[in-house]
């Protein structure tokens, strides 16, 4: 299994670190909080995705954002340059010579086309909402064709406040990053949002075969990453506070801590790709997942009966289970194959019902 379950793998070692990190949630929010006695300055991490409960629609798109807030706890002034550097993970294997980086305003995108291999398209960019240099060479060719460390060379360039704007000539880079130098007066804060915006409109996921893939329903609402980026950035304000409004309402409720912690933690779920949206708008959903795939298809019936979550916060959702499991998978006798097909179609019968899942879903049909 691999991924980050297990901790980050490959090359880390040498790259400096704070010596307190702490972690806190307020879900959709996750905060990271980092400090060190010889760093002048802490940083505050506030993250999160789109959650508007009640709207599915917004709430299932491909965005998210992380705000940095820097402290000079000193007292004297403080020059700073704020970094932000990946390298290019989008390319699939057959696909390198159509493998690209990009410069954006205030950011970069990474950019794989469509190869013979299915699900094989996609993109992913990375914007920050204050003026940025951006670096999409990031080292110079010889150096990482060589096999040379990378990471150490980027390093080196970070810790002499280097911020260098480069375009490579013809799209071809190993990752980008981008700097964002500032200064802070004693006791001064500054805040610097980075928005994550993905689109991937095909992929190679199907269960049973039939000789269609799933297509995430965001590939129906937007033509290109292009489209997607522009619109997350128009309507971020709004995202944020749709966002905080849903955990301060949260934080109102009177259950007993545990209960609230417990509630809180396993909305997660809901923003991973344990549920899949096909275009249609109709919900799927794994058991579970692993790091790199999903474990035990299909909205499973028996699992989906304790599921609390989608009824009360997106019912709309949750009824679009309702018709897929006394439709596509029901026949004439009433029989229902309690794992659904993907993409969503008429199943087989040739299994038997599950008795915890389909008198299960004549309860929720009654509730909803």
């Amino acid at each position: 299994f691999m991924g980050a379950g297990n901790g980050m793998t490959g090359r880390n070692y040498g790259l400096p670190r704070f010596r307190e990190c702490r972690f806190g949630s307020r879900f959709p929010f996750a905060y990271v909080s980092l400090r060190d006695k010889t760093n002048p300055v802490t940083c505050r991490i506030r993250a999160f995705s789109p959650f508007v409960p009640g709207n599915e629609d917004d709430s299932s798109l491909p965005f998210a954002a992380a705000e940095y807030t820097f402290e000079n706890t000193s007292q004297a002034k403080q020059n700073c340059v704020f970094y932000f550097s990946a390298l290019q993970f989008m390319g699939v294997e057959g696909g390198e010579d159509r493998l690209f980086v990009e410069s954006l305003e205030n950011g970069f995108l990474f950019r794989q086309e469509k190869t013979e291999k299915q699900g094989s398209e996609g993109a992913f960019c990375v914007v920050c909402d204050t003026p940025a240099r951006v670096d999409s060479v990031l080292y110079d060719n010889d150096s990482w064709l060589a096999g040379l460390d990378t990471m150490t060379m980027l390093w080196n360039n970070i810790a002499k406040g280097e911020a260098a704007v480069r375009k490579n000539e013809n799209g071809r880079s190993p990752g980008a990053s981008l700097a964002a130098p500032f200064a802070l007066e004693p006791g001064e804060k500054k805040s610097i949002a980075v928005r994550f915006a993905w689109y991937v409109p095909e992929s190679d996921q199907q269960i049973e075969g039939g000789g269609a893939f799933y297509e995430p329903w965001y590939a129906g609402r937007y033509g290109d990453i292009y489209e997607a980026e522009k619109d997350f950035a128009l309507r971020y304000a709004y995202f944020e506070e749709e966002a905080e409004r849903f955990a301060r309402e949260f934080e109102k409720q009177t259950l007993p801590e545990a209960a609230l912690e417990a509630a809180e933690a396993n909305l997660s779920i809901l923003k991973t790709p344990t549920l899949l949206r096909q275009k249609d708008g109709r919900l799927w959903g794994w058991e579970g997942l692993c790091d790199t795939f999903g474990s035990c298809h299909g909205s499973c019936s028996h699992v989906y009966n304790y599921a609390q979550a989608l009824c009360s916060l997106f019912p709309r959702l949750e009824q679009s289970l309702r018709d897929t499991e006394f439709e596509e998978d029901q026949d004439e006798n009433g029989h229902q194959q309690f794992r659904t097909l993907l993409p969503i179609r008429p199943n087989s019968h040739n299994f038997h019902a599950a008795s915890d899942g389909q008198p299960g879903g004549i309860m929720k049909l009654y509730r909803e």
